[in-house]
């Protein structure tokens, strides 16, 4: 563990601009939330206790969600489900630039406020659209168990480490999801909802699988009991015609 931790601290101090506040907050002296920028220039604000930092550090500045090869091309069309803070959000953003476009949806209200704090800090890379609502097989309404650690969040019970307070949410589809963002074409979909991944990409239609042309990744939490938990990894679809290429989704 102390070795993780010390590859974890190298990480951000080599990525990070301002790292300061993030190793004052693992001393436990950084009690207000507060913003860092990334060496690539993106800004993240974070609220000490949260597990934002770890969010911020997994996904803009080690990337992990291209572990696998996944590309975020130019231009692109990017939708987020389970968008937590908005770590891939906007990591995405700055890859796809400002033709591209994402889609982030967050049900948890005050991460989904989080999201959007994190969004409108970024305005100089592709516009960020956020939804507040979970993402299910059907669409109504849910208990969303709301953890302190905002990683751990989840429409099913986990074995958590943190206070969870339940949450009433509205669900939609992922086809619903595309439709009311007026989505005609995805080239990278990432879908990491704590134990519901197979439940949302079982319910796409065959027409609407057809128009998710490059990289569908998931994950699953190994929390999840043994009959329910799914295998990270990633899907690469054949790309589209020229009609479903990225100038047609914007």
């Amino acid at each position: 563990m102390i070795a993780e931790r010390l590859r974890w601290m190298g990480t951000v101090v080599r990525n990070t601009r301002n790292p300061a506040p993030i190793l004052k907050e693992w001393l436990g002296w950084q009690r207000k939330p507060y913003r860092v920028a990334s060496r690539a220039g993106a800004l993240f604000e974070i609220r000490p206790g949260r597990g934002d930092w770890y969010i911020y550090m997994e996904t803009m500045l080690r990337s992990d969600y291209l572990r696998l090869g996944q590309r975020l091309d130019e231009g692109a069309t990017v939708v987020d489900i389970g968008a937590n803070v908005g770590g891939f959000a906007v990591f995405a953003a700055q890859r796809v630039g400002p033709r591209g476009r994402v889609v982030a949806v967050k049900p948890e209200p005050d991460s989904f406020r989080q999201l959007e704090i994190n969004s409108a800090l970024n305005p100089g890379y592709a516009s960020i659209q956020t939804l507040c609502c979970a993402v299910g097989s059907e669409r109504g309404e849910a208990v969303l168990h709301s953890d302190d650690n905002v990683a751990w969040s989840s429409l099913h019970r986990l074995e958590t480490r943190g206070r969870t307070v339940d949450v009433k949410v509205s669900v939609r589809t992922l086809e619903d999801v595309l439709d009311e963002s007026g989505i005609e074409f995805c080239q990278y979909l990432k879908i990491d909802t704590e134990g519901s991944e197979y439940d949302i990409i079982g319910a796409l239609t065959a027409r609407r699988i057809g128009r998710i042309s490059g990289t569908i990744t998931f994950t699953s939490n190994s929390s999840l009991p043994a009959n329910s938990a799914a295998p990270s990894g990633s899907l690469h679809l054949d790309p589209g015609p020229p009609a479903a290429q990225p100038q047609g989704a914007h």
